[in-house]
This record gives C-alpha cells, structure tokens and sequence, in this order.
C-alpha cells in the first residue's frame, strides 16, 4: 500500500495517535489495499447478497504514532469456511512495527444465516501484501 500520513485529526492532545483512531487507520489501509486487490467494499454493500461484519477487534499498540509519521501496512490473512481474520501491521520506516489489529469477520446473508465466503473475495484476500512475521 501507498504510505499513509499520521494528520492532525488521528491524534490526542499528546500529539500520539489514540487507540480508537489506530483501528480506524487499521481498517482504511485494509480497505483500500482489499479494493487495489479487486474487492472494493463498496461491491458487497451493492451486492446485497452478504454482509461481512466486524464481530471482534483486538489491537497491540508497539510505538507510537505521532503526527506527521508515515506507516505502510502489512497483512497475515486467516481464512475459513464462513469468516476470516485479518491482521492489520503498520509500520513506521525501517519497517519498525508500531500496532498490529487484528479484525475477525463473518460473512452473513442479510437475514444474519451463516454463509460461505465468495470466492472472489477469498483470491483478494490472498493478493493483500504480506509482511515479516509481528514479532517485535
């Protein structure tokens, strides 16, 4: 993925980037780097078919990051039958790790019954950029 800018908005009164808007950068690298590998998330909310909730989110915070700081993302993807788990890793240069988030979602039919994961968004999942291992 392209860097991504640490703004004014992402941080706290300490300059530092606060938990909640860690997961929120979490999710838009994941989300942009999900659509540059051919599944934009605007496909599914068309779709109507399936939804893929967030069911569980857990974030280790590294180093912190601060305003003016520009991180990239790596992915480690989980894959089963019916949901996934994608681990979120951004990096500050040098490749030095500063959060991993890891967000555990479940494909759904609009009524909420359990179902497969398409296909396409399997081989998507497959194309997000792989990184080290998260070991500090």
């Amino acid at each position: 993925m392209p860097d991504f800018r640490i703004r004014l908005n992402d941080v706290d009164a300490a300059g530092v980037v606060f938990a909640a808007r860690v997961c929120a950068i979490a999710h838009e690298c994941y989300e942009d780097d999900l659509a540059t590998a051919g599944f934009g998330l605007d496909r599914v909310l068309a779709d109507g078919r399936y939804l893929l909730p967030l069911t569980r989110i857990e974030a280790d915070f590294r180093k912190p990051l601060r305003h003016g700081d520009s991180i990239t993302a790596d992915y480690a993807v989980e894959v089963a039958v019916d949901r996934y788990v994608v681990r979120i890793r951004l990096r500050l240069p040098g490749g030095i790790l500063a959060a991993e988030v890891a967000q555990h979602h479940r494909c759904v039919s609009a009524s909420r019954t359990s179902l497969d994961l398409p296909t396409s968004l399997r081989e998507a999942l497959s194309r997000l950029p792989a990184g080290p291992s998260a070991a500090p």
